[in-house]
């Protein structure tokens, strides 16, 4: 299974889940067939040339920088630096493209994406940047707070026209993860729905199910044995390898 929290090194397996988690999640289920709109360059990072991929992103992360000096109450400038952060996070010493962990200076971008993005909320007011908020929730998931990519999830929902289940899926497994199971059982009710009323066939409508009805249980056994210090719990499971964050759209 992909989703397996136990053992000595949960925690750590919790971290690389969360990004794995936004990686697959985070454009609405494309790899699992389930469409969605949502822009963030999901799966850009397989097609970019590494060298000029970077130079374009250190280059977004200058020209963000000058916009933001040059107006601090530009909520847009402040929605494209948070983009540049997190996708220069992913060419930052620290990160670990085989596991998709930040660690060190590359951890240190991600927070500072964190901290633009917040400041693009208190400018924004109640219209936040979709486009960004799709990116930060993993963002969110690499410094192992679900609760504030529940939040960024909500946003990303209701900024886009029809989300579909693939959105609503990737909601409820970060309200899993956060510990907000009636939000997640919600979300999960709107996936399934979504999906029936999008004529999935029956396969793939018991697929979701069983695959959230399975994320919900794991979430809770990790809390649960979180909380009672994990003694003598089975090693974990290797997630999925996350790519690296892709470059904003310039």
């Amino acid at each position: 299974m992909l989703f397996d929290f136990r053992g000595r090194g949960r925690r750590r397996t919790v971290q690389v889940i969360y990004l794995s988690l936004a990686i697959l999640m985070g454009g609405g289920l494309v790899l699992f067939g389930i469409g969605g709109d949502v822009q963030g360059g999901l799966l850009d990072a397989f097609r970019e040339d590494t060298g000029s991929q970077n130079e374009v992103v250190n280059d977004q992360v200058e020209d963000a920088e000058k916009r933001v000096k040059a107006n601090r109450s530009d909520a847009a400038a402040w929605a494209a630096l948070a983009q540049a952060k997190f996708a220069q996070a992913g060419s930052t010493e620290g990160y670990d493209d085989q596991t998709g962990a930040f660690n060190g200076e590359s951890r240190r971008r991600v927070e500072e994406a964190t901290r633009a993005w917040e400041q693009h909320l208190k400018l924004a007011g109640d219209k936040p940047d979709a486009d960004t908020a799709a990116v930060l929730t993993r963002a969110f998931l690499a410094l192992d707070q679900p609760e504030k990519a529940v939040r960024t999830q909500e946003i990303v929902i209701d900024s886009t026209n029809n989300p579909g289940p693939g959105q609503y899926q990737a909601l409820a497994q970060y309200a899993y993860l956060a510990g907000q199971t009636r939000k997640g059982d919600l979300a999960t009710q709107k996936a399934l729905e979504d999906a029936k009323e999008e004529d999935f066939s029956k396969e793939r409508q018991d697929e979701l199910r069983a695959e959230l009805a399975d994320f919900k249980n794991r979430a809770a056994q990790a809390a649960a044995e979180e909380a009672q210090g994990g003694a003598g719990a089975a090693p974990p499971a290797t997630p999925t390898p996350a790519p690296a964050p892709a470059p904003a759209s310039p």
